[in-house]
């Protein structure tokens, strides 16, 4: 089934913010579902027999099937990124542990629930934001966009301008609680070539050193 758009990326790099502005300029692209359009969805960059679902949308634990993938055909694919360090900060407090545990039979991770130790749990999300990063890159997309810079490229790309819609609207701040931020020093000490490894594909995505606090 052809489609126009499917706008992809790690989880927490923006996908929610960036369908509700669609919608806003009459695209019919959802957050997580596919559209009359199609949509915006950190899950559709894998071909999956199911996708996770979660209690704010559906039933908790459950699962959606019904689309997947290989079924469609987009005239766009947009790789959307943002700030690794930001991404990886973020999924820590937020990404639900189903979401972890159905990723990694795309990432050949191992997932612990509960992991004890603070610096397994953020190794593991930074192994993830680098495999499902390239993972996205194998669809070949026709754009790479950063979300940081969204007022930029989102006139020209859509020639249409920027609607006003909340850049903190998925921030739930409140599951954060006392998280230190994640950032290159964080990572470095614990594993400084994953750290180098990180900030590599970065660059490869338009970040600068300075961006990425080296």
């Amino acid at each position: 089934m052809k489609k126009e758009l499917l706008v992809t990326g790690c989880g927490r790099s923006g996908t929610t913010y960036l369908s509700h502005v669609l919608k806003k300029v009459g695209m019919d692209c959802p957050h997580e579902y596919m559209g009359e359009d199609g949509t915006v969805s950190w899950y559709f960059c894998v071909d999956s027999k199911h996708y996770p679902d979660h209690h704010w949308v559906n039933q908790p634990k459950c699962h959606r099937t019904g689309e997947r993938l290989k079924n469609f055909e987009f005239n766009q694919i947009v790789h959307l990124v943002r700030n690794p360090w930001k991404v990886i900060t973020s999924s820590l407090s937020i990404i639900h542990s189903m979401d972890w545990e159905w990723s990694t039979q795309f990432t050949n991770l191992y997932y612990k629930a509960n992991r004890p130790v603070l610096s397994d749990k953020l190794i593991f999300v930074c192994h993830h934001w680098m495999r499902w990063n390239s993972i996205v890159e194998q669809l070949l997309p026709t754009h790479t966009f950063k979300i940081e810079e969204v007022d930029d490229w989102f006139p020209m790309w859509m020639k249409k301008d920027l609607p006003l819609v909340s850049k903190t609207m998925n921030a739930r701040t409140g599951y954060r609680k006392d998280m230190e931020d994640v950032t290159y020093n964080v990572v470095h000490q614990y594993d400084g070539p994953l750290a180098n490894d990180i900030v590599e594909q970065a660059i490869q995505y338009g970040y600068t050193e300075e961006e990425l606090g080296i």
